[in-house]
């Protein structure tokens, strides 16, 4: 490769690497950039490779330095002021979100001005698990999952999109896909079932989104398990079944024509008739 490709090439790396900070080793603590291509999970058909993978990503100087003395700290009060806020490293916070970066640095805003922002719609736990990953980023392992929550992990991945930090979205995402895709007990009929928890929250979004999409594929796998499927869809959340139907078809087009077109029977449809 000559010089001049060589230094193309590395542009483009550059421009794709990944720039959440890294830990004390100089490894990238979080992943972050462009997903690569989903790969099969094992065992799994290639109808449902939604596992994304953290990269590799190259070393970067780690931008967090805690050795100068008196650092400054934000409060962020979840739901009133009256609450208990969560005090924060700026430097830290702002290193991993562009969302209070903006907040907390331009004095135009209240919260660049006093330094302490109020959160109406994140929940407590939610916004506590972020806290911990802020500075303890292999805190969001699978083993965790269990303990943390399914509908508290989906909604740390929306928050996190919010705040414009999709290297959490993306492992949020790796936990969900193991929580979910990889759960074998079927779902129950009530309304207060984790998954159908999960799936209302997943469809409150109007946009279409990562965590539809996962919706879409348990839904998928598990209905073939359901006892009253008429009675499940009449609980699913709205455009659900639509993005169900959407995804069927696209699967039944990628079938071989012996399989995507069986054979019609006439007799299938008549009525029996009084001899």
């Amino acid at each position: 490769m000559s010089s001049t490709k060589a230094a193309r090439h590395q542009d483009q790396r550059g421009q794709t690497a990944a720039k959440c900070p890294q830990n004390a080793n100089g490894r990238n603590s979080h992943p972050q950039g462009t997903a690569p291509a989903a790969r099969q999970l094992p065992g799994e058909s290639d109808v449902n490779t939604l596992f994304v993978p953290i990269p590799k990503r190259k070393k970067k100087k780690n931008p967090l330095d805690f050795s100068k003395p008196n650092p400054e700290f934000v409060n962020i009060f979840i739901g009133s002021f009256n609450s208990q806020p969560f005090k924060i490293h700026l430097d830290v916070i702002i290193a991993y979100s562009p969302y209070f970066k903006t907040a907390f640095t331009n004095n135009e805003f209240e919260e660049g001005r006093t330094k302490s922002m109020r959160l109406k719609d994140v929940d407590e736990k939610v916004f506590g698990i972020f806290n911990n990953w802020l500075y303890k980023p292999d805190c969001l392992r699978a083993e965790d999952a269990t303990e943390l929550g399914l509908l508290k992990v989906a909604e740390l991945w929306t928050a996190a999109g919010k705040w414009r930090i999709p290297c959490l979205q993306n492992q949020c995402m790796s936990l969900l896909v193991r929580v979910i895709i990889k759960d074998p007990k079927p779902p129950t009929q009530t309304s207060d079932n984790v998954l159908h928890q999960f799936l209302v929250h997943a469809y409150s979004a109007k946009e279409e989104t990562q965590l539809k999409k996962l919706a879409v594929q348990k839904m998928i796998r598990v209905l073939p398990s359901v006892i009253s499927l008429k009675d499940w869809a009449a609980e699913f959340p709205n455009g659900l079944m639509v993005d169900i139907s959407e995804a069927l078809m696209k699967h039944h087009r990628s079938l071989p024509g012996g399989l995507r077109n069986p054979p019609f029977v006439v007799k299938d449809y008549m009525l029996p008739e009084e001899e």
